[in-house]
């Protein structure tokens, strides 16, 4: 059996990372808070703008067509993240969330 609050009148805000299951995530925080309808979700991107890119985020998008990625920009970022490489594309990770 779930228990669910009842919706308060705070003010929430929902950041996730922009990935499929943190978004989940912040959906199921958002129906057990009571909430009528899926939250307005905060990605860290709209947080940190580009700051791991050295690119604009269109010729991002534009790359990750012309590699074949299915889900476009996001996948990329997956990739390098996880794989690393791009350094055409990306500053390196650690020392930039560092700053």
């Amino acid at each position: 059996m779930q228990h669910f609050a009842a919706k308060t009148e705070e003010e929430f805000s929902y950041v996730t990372s922009g990935f499929v299951r943190t978004n989940e995530t912040a959906n199921q925080i958002s129906k057990g808070r009571g909430e009528a309808t899926l939250p307005k979700l905060i990605t860290n991107h709209d947080i940190t703008g580009n700051w791991f890119l050295k690119i604009s985020a269109d010729s991002l998008a534009k790359q990750a067509t012309a590699l074949g990625l299915k889900g476009s920009s996001i996948e990329l970022m997956a990739h390098w993240v996880y794989e690393g490489g791009y350094p055409e594309t990306f500053y390196e990770m650690e020392p930039r969330a560092q700053e």
